[in-house]
């Protein structure tokens, strides 16, 4: 019971970076890694929850992204495959969720990534890694759409320029900053 109480709070920490899980992708992947967004990523949300992903590559196209609350010491980390995908001159971060739960195994999200100006770590004046997530502005009902569609759907609102919130808006995005040691490639697939 325990289990699934803090299961239920992970998803729902998930679900306030993008407003559902989508049945398909935009796209396949479409490049190789960024490996600016390899490492230990952290962000705190408005009551005051910290949230951790830690993003490491499985080869030269695909991350494996772990999220989890790092207020709930028991919680199991959600665990995604992740990639590059693009829809016109747009990139996004594609995430496949890869839980064993029927109702979000393969089911996905994706997320507008952006290098955000550093600010100076206080201990060694290094500039920190931060980048601003946000979702793209799709209704429920999209949600179900093939990959196809979907594209349309996102290049339509990408021409219409309401596909992102603003960087100046208050909602719909998260800073998430990089946190801890370097990552490296591993030996053999996951």
């Amino acid at each position: 019971m325990k289990y699934l109480y803090s299961l239920t709070l992970l998803l729902l920490a998930i679900l306030s970076l993008t407003s559902c899980l989508y049945d398909a992708p935009p796209g396949k992947p479409t490049s190789q890694i960024d490996t600016w967004l390899l490492g230990q990523w952290i962000t705190q949300d408005k009551s005051g929850k910290i949230f951790q992903a830690v993003i490491t590559p499985i080869d030269n196209i695909h991350y494996q992204v772990t999220f989890s609350d790092q207020d709930k010491e028991d919680a199991h980390p959600w665990v995604f495959e992740g990639w590059i995908s693009r829809v016109g001159n747009i990139k996004f971060l594609t995430l496949r969720a890869l839980t064993s739960n029927p109702r979000y195994h393969n089911k996905y999200l994706f997320l507008h990534y952006e290098l955000i100006t550093p600010e100076k770590d206080s201990e060694n004046s290094l500039p920190k890694r931060c980048m601003r997530i946000s979702e793209p502005q799709l209704t429920a009902s999209e949600c179900h759409l093939d990959s196809y569609h979907l594209r349309q759907v996102i290049t339509k609102r990408m021409q219409e320029g309401t596909l992102l919130i603003p960087p100046d808006g208050s909602e719909g995005f998260s800073i998430w900053t990089r946190e801890g040691g370097n990552i490296t490639w591993p030996t053999s697939k996951i």
